[in-house]
């Protein structure tokens, strides 16, 4: 069997076990934003619940100024960016939970609704990233000149309006990310692995199942996504250090804007995330074949 065809059979897969809200999770987190209007994200606590609730969110870059009112906003019951340069954040917990490795993973799902803009450069989406330790959290910065923002750039996103957009590598273990043009973009390690076109939807729902066994540097991670409720791919990456699980998120367009966020603890991984780790266990096999 090819990687490709191996690939669908994920997908396939994935079709039959998705559950948006499987028995048995427990939401450690969620937001639906529904609050006043306030650039301090965590001034109020209204709409957050789950487990561990209420957090607080780190605003760790908002165009080079953490304090800037003008960028990262609780804005018509939304997380959204207002005015220009980026807006990076993060939750302030490091989700390593009891209840996360008792089940074998975790599940992060958040609404992505993008919009378009004349004056729009390329590489312009919204999403979310894991395994961040709270130091990268700390130090990031505008992917757009440094190797310290969550995601990373992309090479092949148009016209070279901005030469410095190419060639930045993130921080994130994972990151998936929508952009303007309607493509789900997944990072692996920092580098981009693969994007999907996706149909344009009311809610523009993603959804990210991870399972794995521990948070130990090096140890396996399999992933399955969804956007909309259906399933888009399945592969699986590595953690880079050990109990390092910090979830941060991105805003590179004033048009882009994020609601309701759940970060639930799954109560066993799903089909396609079990397909995955044999996915991987077979090109590991297939890349040592003499």
């Amino acid at each position: 069997m090819t990687t490709a065809a191996f690939k669908s059979v994920l997908v396939i897969a994935a079709t039959l076990s998705f559950a948006s809200t499987a028995p048995g999770q427990t939401v450690l987190f969620s937001d639906n934003f529904n609050r006043a209007n306030n650039n301090v994200l965590s001034a109020e606590t209204t709409g957050m619940a789950g487990t561990l609730a209420p957090l607080n969110y780190l605003q760790t870059w908002q165009a080079g100024n953490p304090g800037n009112a003008s960028i990262l906003q609780i804005n018509n019951n939304t997380l959204s960016k207002i005015g220009t340069g980026m807006g990076i954040g993060a939750l302030d917990h490091n989700f390593t939970d009891a209840a996360i490795l008792a089940g074998g993973g975790f599940r992060v799902a958040m609404d992505v609704t993008v919009g378009t803009s004349g004056d729009d450069l390329p590489d312009r989406y919204g999403g979310f990233g894991v395994g961040l330790s709270l130091a990268e959290v700390n130090g990031f910065q505008d992917e757009n000149d440094t190797d310290f923002g969550p995601r990373g750039t992309i090479s092949n996103v148009g016209s070279q309006v901005d030469q410095d957009l190419y060639g930045h590598k993130g921080v994130a273990d994972f990151y998936i990310s929508l952009s303007l043009q309607n493509n789900l973009q997944i990072f692996k390690g920092g580098l981009l692995e693969g994007q999907y076109a996706v149909t344009p939807a009311a809610n523009r729902t993603v959804e990210v199942e991870f399972s794995f066994a521990d948070f130990n540097a090096g140890s396996q991670v399999n992933f399955a996504v969804w956007f909309e409720g259906a399933p888009v791919t399945g592969s699986f990456f590595n953690w880079s250090g050990t109990d390092q699980n910090y979830l941060g998120f991105s805003l590179r367009s004033s048009t882009v804007v994020i609601d309701n966020l759940t970060i639930s603890a799954i109560p066993e991984p799903s089909s396609l995330a079990l397909l995955a780790l044999g996915a991987g266990l077979w090109i590991a096999r297939r890349r040592q074949a003499p």
